[in-house]
């Protein structure tokens, strides 16, 4: 198993990660971070918006991660439509996830300040 070079970028990083996983653990990552975002949004604990960015932010992972490696691991090119929606999936689950975790560290940042006031 080979390690990504030490000046790699975030996205070489991921990348790299996305296509050493297995689809198992990946599919567990989209389903259990949309869980936890579906349960945070229904039961609205204190912290909410941490635990459902945070789930957003890990259900997107395993959706760019899968999609990552149908368009990079594929030995044999992809028929133009499908290639079309797997970089749509790509491209959303990467805005997406971004969003998310900007709201997971708001979230956090949230619980933090809790109820100071000036």
């Amino acid at each position: 198993m080979t390690a990504p070079a030490p000046d790699a970028t975030l996205r070489e990083v991921l990348s790299h990660r996305a296509r050493r996983t297995p689809e198992s653990r990946l599919w567990i990552d989209v389903g259990g971070g949309a869980l936890v975002a579906l349960a945070a949004v229904w039961a609205l604990p204190k912290g909410a918006m941490a635990l459902i960015g945070g789930g957003s932010c890990l259900a997107c992972y395993g959706a760019w991660a899968m999609a990552e490696r149908r368009l990079t691991s594929a030995p044999w090119k992809l028929d133009a439509g499908v290639e079309r929606r797997w970089r749509t999936l790509h491209r959303v689950a990467s805005f997406v996830g971004l969003v998310a975790f900007l709201g997971f560290l708001f979230g956090l940042f949230a619980l933090g300040l809790g109820t100071w006031t000036s």
